[in-house]
Formats: structure tokens, C-alpha cells, sequence
């Protein structure tokens, strides 16, 4: 009988892939490695405001009542997603957003068994898609999930998966101002009781929180008082609406489909009324930019029949056949 070789198996060599996770907790987004190319980003879609840079993926896995209502993430929630063309996870597949792409939570819940079925936040699912996909660092950024608020019933299963990923050899970067994997700091048993009274110490106690204090569902039917600011407040804000009135057109809802910057001009009557000057008159700038780009500049133009005011691009305010406002040379 002939010995026969048997070629040793092929070992693929782990490449290094770093994912940053981020959520909307500002003071640990502070470090968040925004310019380091080496690192992808994964942010949760509600949260994009805090971000620095656009992220290489989306998570929203709440179902389409909490996204698609606006409510709590706005009217204007719904058409970023109808136009947004980051990938972003979602429960399903939804044609009004078109790149939304279904979590693979079935996949999930049968790779990880042993968790059984522990994902209580975006960040457990995030994690374990991560590990899926072979990362080799996780750092989370922006996700706290602090012991003194109301998450808190959420961090032990962002620690969980923590652990998780930690145990199959991920690296795990978390900032500074990230309390996860670090509160109570001290030792249990060598640290954690007074060594005269033997009780436990502050550190160890769960914060007890005030009604004040707490975010609660508002019951159906229910009527709640608007906050107020204190009297000094108020006495100044009275002050500046007696003295500096604003134009009735001001105080009305904005339109949902206007961007904020373009809401105060939106017809000749307004633009006369914002600007204060006579019939006929706008003011552009010279060098074309204002509010919007030059496009806007040039509808600003059309809407005046009797042509514009040229103001140059310094910032100093020439009026073409007309009295600088208030008698001064600067607008």
C-alpha cells in the first residue's frame, strides 16, 4: 500500500477590519476616531445629526410605527429615508426606502445561541453582526447605556455582547467617557465595603430615580403642561417682542416640505417685510451667494419686477437710489 500525502489545509490569515459603532451619547462621541480611514462606521440612522462624517452604514430596527409616523424623530425622519442611499438595516425590506436592507435576525438569533436571544438595544444587534462578519476591533462611541439613567436597563446587554465579542478575540476600544466594562469600579469584596461599618458602599447602590427625573409614556388623553422658562426669562422675552415686533407671516407653522433656512423667504410680500424696504426693492448680494446658493439668489432676483439692490460681497451695503436703513451705512 502506498502512503499517500495529505496537503495541509489552507488557514486564511485575519485581515484587520475596526468598526466603529456610534450612537447619540455626546460625550464619548467626542474621541470617536472621525478621521482615521482604517475604521468603518456604523451609526444609528435617528442619531446622524451628531456625527462628524456620513457613516458606511444605518441601523433602524424599530418597527414602521416608530419611523414612519414621524413623532418622536420629526416629519422630515421619513423623506431622509426616502432619499437617503447609505445602507441602512432596517426589520425589513421597504420599497419607500430604497436602501434599506433586512436585518439577518434569524441568522443572528442561530449563530449565537448562547446568548439566548439576549439583544435588548441597536447595539447587541450591531455587535453581533459585527462578529458575524469577522471584525476585529469594536469600538463603541456614543453608546453608554450609563448605570445613573434611564438605559439602564439596557447595559447589561450592551456588556453582554461586549463580552461576547471580547471572548472570540475582538478587540474592544471604548472611550474615556464610555462608563461600559468600568462601573462600579471598584473590587468587589476588597473594595466595595466600608472597612469599619462593613456596609456597602455609595458606589455599589443602584441610583434611586425621582418621578422628575424619569422619561414615562404619556397616557392617552392625557393633558401635560408645557415647560416655561423662569419669570427673568420671560420678562426678557416680552422686552424683545415689544420692542423688536416681528411680522405676523413670522409666527406661523413652517411649511414640512421647506428647509428652515429657506422658510422666511418665500414670497415677494415676505422678502420686503424680512429685508424692510419699499416696493419693487430686494437685495442681493454681488456675489451671487445668499440663503440657498446662487439659484436662490436668482429667484430672489425674478421676484423683484423693478431688478435688484446690488450689495457687495464685504458685507458693506450700497443702496441703489435709497436711504441705508436707520440712517446707517452697514445692514
Amino acid at each position: 500500500m502506498v502512503a499517500q500525502t495529505v496537503p495541509l489545509r489552507q488557514i486564511a490569515a485575519r485581515t484587520e477590519r475596526k468598526v466603529a459603532l456610534c450612537g447619540s451619547h455626546s460625550a464619548s462621541l467626542a474621541d470617536a476616531p472621525w478621521t482615521d480611514p482604517s475604521w468603518e462606521f456604523w451609526g444609528h440612522a435617528s442619531s446622524r445629526a451628531w456625527y462628524a462624517r456620513p457613516m458606511d452604514r444605518y441601523f433602524d430596527l424599530h418597527p414602521r410605527a416608530c419611523w414612519d409616523r414621524g413623532g418622536k424623530k420629526t416629519a422630515a425622519y421619513p423623506r431622509w429615508l426616502a432619499r437617503n442611499t447609505v445602507p441602512i438595516f432596517m426589520q425589513d425590506r421597504h420599497p419607500d426606502v430604497p436602501a434599506s436592507i433586512k436585518y439577518p435576525r434569524g441568522r443572528m438569533l442561530l449563530e449565537f445561541p448562547d446568548s439566548r436571544g439576549y439583544f435588548a438595544n441597536h447595539a447587541a444587534w450591531m455587535i453581533a453582526l459585527a462578529i458575524s462578519e469577522g471584525v476585529t476591533t469594536i469600538g463603541l462611541f456614543g453608546i453608554n447605556y450609563g448605570a445613573d439613567s434611564e438605559y439602564w436597563t439596557q447595559r447589561g446587554c450592551a456588556e453582554h455582547w461586549l463580552g461576547v465579542a471580547s471572548g472570540r478575540g475582538v478587540r474592544i476600544v471604548l472611550p474615556e467617557q464610555c462608563t461600559l466594562l468600568r462601573e462600579p469600579a471598584l473590587l468587589y469584596g476588597y473594595e466595595s465595603h466600608d472597612e469599619v461599618t462593613g456596609a456597602l458602599k455609595d458606589a455599589y447602590k443602584r441610583k434611586v430615580w425621582r418621578p422628575e427625573e424619569t422619561i414615562r409614556p404619556v397616557v392617552p388623553g392625557e393633558r401635560i403642561a408645557a415647560a416655561q422658562p423662569p419669570e427673568h426669562l420671560r420678562a426678557k422675552i416680552a422686552s424683545e417682542e415689544r420692542d423688536h415686533p416681528r411680522p405676523p407671516w413670522t409666527l406661523g407653522p413652517l411649511p414640512e416640505d421647506r428647509e428652515p433656512t429657506m422658510a422666511p423667504i418665500v414670497a415677494q410680500e415676505r422678502t420686503r417685510s424680512l429685508l424692510g424696504l419699499p416696493d419693487g426693492t430686494l437685495r442681493v448680494p454681488a456675489n451671487g451667494q445668499m440663503v440657498g446658493g446662487p439659484d436662490f439668489a436668482a429667484r430672489l432676483v425674478a421676484m423683484s419686477p423693478n431688478g435688484p439692490t446690488v450689495v457687495p460681497a464685504d458685507g458693506m451695503t450700497q443702496w441703489a437710489g435709497l436711504p441705508a436703513p436707520n440712517g446707517n451705512e452697514e445692514a
